[in-house]
């Protein structure tokens, strides 16, 4: 939220502009001028004496309807202002492990594409917190971390951090992986290149399972 004309406005721009290009895709920024949306404090239920500019995290309703508006008290530099507003990002990712099951439900399920990413690193990435997000319902993402070393052993991928798809018959049967190359510099902050990939594995899911459909098909009816 600001006041155009205002000197703190003029400094905050350039950082809020840059922040918006580097998280496309994952979270979306805007500026409100008050002077065209004077309601706007009112309507996200902010103080009318709020210091300007102000940046504001809106997260959607989750068991109200009721949005959660937090501000950001930071320091108005680019990375701070990103890890704030990647800290609040919704997940769907998966952490699968072998000791509560959480794996072997993963691996049973054939009616979606299913990607695992796996790291030596505990936390999640934001962009696949971002991409679990966009295809929510209609693929599975999962996460192991290196200390699973049960799970972690039956795939053993030579070079981390790995993303790969499972590729199977929509039944039970594995026909094989495909791998999303992180060793391209700057691979990992791609949001667009991951989307893509998914949605290969969408497309890929799909014909195997139309494909395994008909034949069904055809021996019912032969």
């Amino acid at each position: 939220l600001y006041l155009p004309g205002c000197g703190g406005t003029a400094l905050l721009a350039p950082t809020f502009n840059l922040v918006g290009k580097e998280v496309r895709g994952e979270i979306y920024m805007g500026a409100i001028d008050l002077h065209k949306v004077p309601r706007a404090r009112l309507i996200l239920g902010l103080n009318s004496s709020l210091p300007l500019p102000s940046i504001q995290l809106v997260l959607p309703p989750i068991h109200s309807n009721k949005r959660i508006v937090l501000p950001y008290v930071g320091l108005k530099d680019a990375r701070n202002l990103k890890i704030f507003l990647r800290s609040y990002m919704p997940s769907f990712v998966q952490q699968l492990r072998a000791r509560d099951g959480s794996h072997n439900q993963f691996l049973e399920d054939y009616s979606k594409p299913r990607f695992i990413y796996f790291s030596e690193f505990t936390r999640t990435p934001h962009t696949l917190k971002a991409l679990s997000s966009a295809f929510k319902g209609q693929a599975l993402i999962g996460q192991v971390h290196t200390s699973e070393h049960q799970v972690f052993g039956m795939y053993g991928p030579e070079m981390l951090p790995a993303f790969l798809q499972f590729v199977d018959d929509c039944e039970s049967k594995l026909v094989a992986f495909f791998a999303y190359n992180l060793t391209v510099p700057g691979a990992e902050e791609d949001f667009k290149s991951w989307a893509q990939f998914v949605l290969e594995g969408q497309r890929q899911h799909a014909q195997i399972c139309e494909k395994q459909r008909q034949r069904r098909a055809a021996q019912a009816a032969g």
